[in-house]
């Protein structure tokens, strides 16, 4: 429902829009009145003169600043987390004049802080993604040690399977994340302070499931 301007007061310097339940305060001179043909300056001047309270818009709040930007300055910096799509929209939806693609641009310098931060978390995932390889290798290597001291007494050769599932020791998610070289490193560790040798190959065409054979080191 439109409201009109009744009275003699003089309206006040600025109006303020609920939108969304946020309230913005605008200049009514030069801002409102570069765009005579807007929505915004139409509501504005069908306010009762004098009447201070806010009149309400049927807009999204969080794009709205970006509406105010071209109020002000004819053209729109957006971040890079922002659809340009939905600014073009939202623009029209205010029968703001002149408004095209070209109108809204990325701001450079909040383009630069997003790719910073991304780039820290791929950091952080990697080092993440780092610690659990090393962890599950770990992990992985003892659970292999295990089974061969459990079993080193019945042969001098021993050999078993190990994958993440239909083999002789399943280990599940842990052999998604297991780096083979650490695990190699780790039962190397073991295995020649022991007097053994270790061999490490995988079956074909399964490469998810690995042999690990211990080997008596011959004596000399």
């Amino acid at each position: 429902q439109k409201r009109r301007r009744t009275g003699s007061a003089a309206a006040s310097e600025t109006v303020k829009f609920n939108v969304g339940g946020r309230i913005f305060e605008v200049l009514r001179e030069p801002t409102l009145s570069l765009h005579p043909g807007s929505l915004l300056h139409t509501l504005a001047e069908e306010a009762p003169a004098g009447d201070d309270s806010s009149i309400f818009v049927e807009a999204d709040p969080d794009l709205f600043p970006y509406i105010l930007q071209y109020y002000r300055d004819r053209k729109i910096l957006i971040p890079f987390t922002v659809s340009q799509e939905a600014v073009l929209r939202e623009a029209q939806r205010f029968a703001l004049e002149g408004v095209t693609a070209a109108s809204i641009q990325r701001d450079a310098a909040l383009g630069a802080a997003f790719y910073s931060a991304r780039e820290l978390a791929d950091a952080e995932k990697a080092r993440m993604k780092a610690a659990l390889d090393a962890s599950c290798s770990r992990f992985i290597a003892d659970r292999l040690i295990y089974e061969a001291l459990n079993r080193i007494h019945q042969a001098n050769r021993i050999s078993f399977r190990v994958g993440k599932e239909n083999s002789d020791i399943n280990l599940g998610d842990a052999w998604t994340f297991m780096g083979k070289d650490r695990v190699l490193q780790h039962l190397h560790a073991w295995a020649v302070p022991n007097s053994l040798q270790v061999q490490f190959s995988y079956y074909s065409p399964r490469p998810a499931e690995v042999v690990f054979t211990a080997v008596p080191v011959a004596q000399p």
